[in-house]
């Protein structure tokens, strides 16, 4: 039970910006950054997403959809993080340049009409409580009620003046009514898509589960929201935030579209992966449509060789959804799109190892079976454990005598991606290199007991403290050393993942 006392998969690491953008656009793509470091730790809860606070209880995993992590800053969180800004700027280690996101925060995009007749869900809390109430599982939801209010909230998002409010803040009001004005008027954006999502979050959140009200909710957002797509940056990427929530079946084609679009922000993107991992269960569940679901495994894969300069939240993201699709390949060609983006990326030294971490996860959750001939087990079994034995190495250098929440999110890494990725998860059936076909049992076993025993000590360590951390760490070091040995013992001499594919000699280092 590695896992039972064992530091959960920690929110991180947001030294990330987009740049030149305004202030607000780059500390929106920051805390989604943030979000994106967050892992398969069961039982965690979601940040709530687009621009506000309060937690969002995610639901038990069950045969529908799971909202895994969302987040943004509140306007607070916003001051805070701009008050800190100047602190902080020596640490930013990766800067990304989107044009397509430039481009899209251009203020001159289409408003969407609200609906007529008009409701006014601000100064109405009674519209607003009947819409928990549907949601929370008290009465039958109003279907037309829902689209006048899912109108209401997609125009607020278009809307020029909210937009420009936060766009250009005016610095001198003239006095305290257009004060007030200027202020509703930036908060608009944040209170539409905390709107938006709260009934998805309350209705997912009801035990049992509300489906009544989520089959009548989650079309409307399905058929309106993508109107929000190609519109301004804010609009858009608080629209797919809200579209990546449902994790609706039915939503694979927008997510796939928006992957394929060229034009379209990599944030967008990263939503659309999102939404495909939630569709899968996080590798939990099992698509009906496996047309669709092998073209969304394409279309990642895809994302991944075309876009190679995505940032890396984004690539962790792609990954990741390759592997909750468990598709290692389309049935009829028998191409290993799927599984050679991800071993591309877990081979590579040069990766960021929270990109390596997930992409370790992946390749152990794919169904290896036929038409997937002559599938290289040990080089994958190989790969895994590199990652550890290099999460291992930096599990020591981060850890200081006060603690490390960096060396705390690898030890997360190494227990919630990188171990399950060779041994299973045990709510993933038939996951696991070490149960694939074509294995040399016993050194790919050794392998993961070299790993088990690196994440074990990882565990010893991160519960340490005062005279017991020095020993902890060569305990440690002493691990990964023994595991590296053992790596390079059975170096495989085979250095493609699959029969007459690419070869990987990173992987075999």
């Amino acid at each position: 039970m590695l896992q039972a006392s064992a530091p959960r998969v920690l929110r991180g690491d947001s030294r990330v910006c987009l740049w030149p953008v305004p202030v607000v656009s780059c500390l929106v793509v920051i805390a989604t950054f943030a979000s994106a470091v967050a892992q398969q730790a069961p039982a965690k809860k979601a940040d709530q997403p687009a621009a506000t606070a309060k937690d969002a209880p995610e639901p038990k995993a069950e045969p529908a959809v799971v909202p895994q992590d969302v987040s943004a800053p509140n306007e607070a969180q916003l001051k805070g993080m701009v008050d800190a800004s100047e602190e902080t700027k020596s640490n930013v280690d990766e800067v990304f340049k989107d044009p397509k996101t430039e481009a899209a925060l251009v203020n001159t995009f289409k408003e969407l009409r609200p609906p007529n007749p008009p409701l006014d869900l601000v100064g109405n809390p009674n519209d607003l409580s009947r819409i928990r109430g549907w949601a929370g599982g008290s009465g039958q939801a109003d279907k037309a009620f829902l689209q006048r209010y899912v109108d209401y909230w997609t125009a607020e998002l278009t809307s020029h003046r909210n937009i420009k409010a936060l766009l250009d803040p005016p610095s001198q009001p003239k006095n305290a009514s257009e004060a007030s004005r200027n202020a509703a008027a930036a908060r608009a954006i944040d209170r539409a898509a905390t709107a938006l999502i709260d009934p998805l979050t309350t209705a997912m959140a009801t035990n049992p589960r509300n489906t009544a009200f989520l089959n009548a909710y989650v079309p409307i957002l399905i058929s309106t929201l993508p109107k929000l797509l190609d519109n301004h940056f804010y609009a858009r990427i608080q629209a797919m935030i809200v579209l990546g929530m449902t994790g609706s079946p039915d939503a694979l084609d927008i997510y796939i579209k928006q992957l394929d679009d060229p034009e379209q922000s990599v944030w967008v993107k990263l939503w659309a992966a999102r939404g495909i991992t939630n569709a899968a269960q996080g590798g939990r569940g099992t698509l009906t449509d496996t047309a669709r679901a092998i073209k969304a495994g394409q279309s990642l894969a895809s994302f991944l060789d075309r876009e190679t300069g995505a940032p890396w939240p984004v690539r962790m993201r792609v990954v990741e959804a390759i592997g909750a699709l468990r598709i290692p390949t389309p049935l009829v060609s028998g191409k290993a799109e799927m599984v050679n983006a991800a071993m591309k990326l877990l081979s590579d030294p040069k990766e960021r190892i929270e990109v390596r971490s997930q992409a370790a996860w992946s390749l152990g959750m794919m169904k290896i079976a036929p038409p997937l001939q002559g599938y290289n087990t040990n080089l994958a079994a190989y790969a895994i454990g590199r990652a550890a034995a290099d999460l291992g190495d930096q599990i020591v250098e981060t850890h200081s005598s006060e603690g490390s929440q960096k060396a705390q999110q690898l030890t997360s890494m190494l227990l919630y991606q990188v171990y399950p990725a060779l041994a299973g998860d045990p709510a993933v059936q038939g996951s696991g290199a070490s149960k694939a076909q074509g294995a040399d049992k016993a050194v790919v076993d050794q392998i993961v007991n070299q790993v088990k025993a690196v994440a074990a000590a990882a565990v010893r360590l991160s519960q340490a403290a005062g005279t017991t951390i020095e020993a902890r760490k060569k305990d440690l070091s002493a691990r990964v050393a023994d595991l590296k040995a053992t790596l390079d013992k059975n170096t495989p001499k085979d250095r493609r993942l699959v029969a007459g594919g690419a070869e990987y000699p990173d992987a075999a280092r």
